[in-house]
């Protein structure tokens, strides 16, 4: 048995999105196989009991903690948190988990003031800064998709870190191995608009500044003249953390301003919590997930695929990352352009008017259905870990020394980031 910490700088708890449901999920599954489980996160809250325990992020939980785990599995953080793994978990194996390449997606968040901005470039900094500590510092890495690790093969060798010496394994998001099971109704009859024998779309996830929903509500400006009985709806745009990102408030000026606006497509303006999702998946048609071309959808795992393959939908899926690969592959759904409003309408009709070609779609997803689970995806994460036992780091007076040498030119980054900022204020 080992004692395993799982960090995220993620909100845990029964409203979480991806890294608190990863988190969630895997840690529950650790703890089925005897492992003792620790779960450190933001604003923790369980309505029911857990089979891990959970704690709150912060400093001095970090410091208590990495010190009495066998493993320490973390993902994201900010300097302080970094800096705290890197001193303390020395007697710990230390598992980088970058399963989301957060150093793609920031560069697409849309600042809407001068401190976003400010915050928006140092981020942008800071995560090159990270992966080279966690080059030189990790060896054990999980990532979510072959792209991803050779991506950081690549990174290892530019930075003279030995690829060979790194254990780098495929841990991507799953589902639960139980059937959905739906609870209540949640849509049809329920939400004003959205009828029972209407075609409904599902946007199963966050509307994050990387993603594309602004192509998907042009699209339902289209098949409205043709369809008007078919529905979209945004599960949630507000996040977990309570914010509300700049792509969700250009979402919803977009459907106002075609007046699509609770006409065929609807918007849930708060974040539906973990267990209640299924409810609202098991009631749609099929899902849709958009993105444009850009490194981040390249070297992304879009995570809301896993529910619509968990319920059973077929995917409308834009071009350009490994789902579409996947889509194409096993025939679990239609491929468009990125950005191409026309062919996201075209598929839409075509999804809601050939049945037999959805039937197919469904009866393909239930092939694979059991291959995603998070119980499989733990046995994987499990063999990674290796055998107990301390891991060979450099001495602490190296160590930190290094570090001081890192977050010296970090900082004087950061000033430089501040400086630019108030000359383009």
């Amino acid at each position: 048995m080992k004692s395993i910490l799982f960090i995220t700088n993620d909100v845990i708890g029964d409203s979480t999105a991806g890294p608190g449901i990863r988190y969630r999920e895997l840690g529950a599954a650790f703890a089925r196989r005897g492992h003792r489980v620790t779960v450190m996160g933001r604003c923790p809250s369980f309505a029911t009991p857990q089979p891990f325990a959970y704690v709150t992020l912060s400093a001095l939980n970090l410091i208590k903690h990495v010190r009495r785990n066998d493993c320490v599995v973390f993902r994201g953080g900010g300097p302080l948190t970094t800096l705290l793994l890197m001193l303390f978990a020395r007697r710990a194996v230390l598992v980088s988990d970058i399963y989301a390449f957060t150093q793609f997606e920031v560069p697409h968040i849309i600042p809407r003031s001068f401190r976003e901005r400010l915050v928006t470039d140092i981020r942008k900094r800071f995560h090159v800064f990270k992966m080279q500590l966690y080059g030189e510092f990790c060896r054990h890495f999980w990532v979510a998709n072959e792209r991803q690790m050779h991506f950081l093969q690549g990174m290892f060798y530019g930075i003279d870190a030995s690829p060979e010496s790194r254990t780098i394994t495929v841990v991507p998001f799953g589902y639960p191995s139980a059937p959905p099971e739906r609870t209540r109704n949640a849509v049809r009859e329920v939400m004003a608009g959205i009828l029972r024998g209407d075609f409904l779309l599902i946007w199963g996830g966050g509307v994050w500044d990387w993603l594309d929903p602004i192509t998907l509500v042009e699209a339902m400006a289209i098949v409205r003249k043709q369809e008007p009985r078919i529905k979209l709806l945004f599960l949630g745009i507000q996040a977990p953390s309570g914010g509300i990102p700049a792509r969700g408030e250009q979402l919803v000026q977009k459907a106002r301003d075609l007046g699509v606006l609770n006409v065929n497509v609807f918007i849930n303006s708060s974040w539906v919590p973990y267990s209640d999702r299924i409810n609202y998946l098991l009631e749609a048609d099929a899902g849709v997930s958009l993105h444009q071309p850009s490194l981040e959808t390249r070297y992304s795992f879009r995570t809301r695929n896993l529910d619509y393959l968990y319920c059973r939908l077929p995917m409308i899926h834009s071009d350009g990352d490994v789902w579409a690969d996947i889509i194409r592959k096993d025939r679990i759904g239609i491929v468009v352009p990125p950005g191409d409003v026309q062919a996201v309408a075209d598929a839409i009709l075509r999804m809601h008017r050939d049945r037999a070609m959805l039937a197919s779609m469904k009866q393909n997803i239930q092939l694979r259905s059991q291959e995603l689970t998070w119980d499989v995806i733990a046995d994987r994460a499990t063999r990674s870990l290796g055998p107990d036992g301390a891991e060979q780091k450099p001495s602490l007076p190296w160590l930190i020394l290094i570090l001081v040498h890192r977050y010296s030119l970090f900082a004087l980054q950061s000033c430089f980031a501040f400086l630019r900022a108030v000359r383009l204020r």
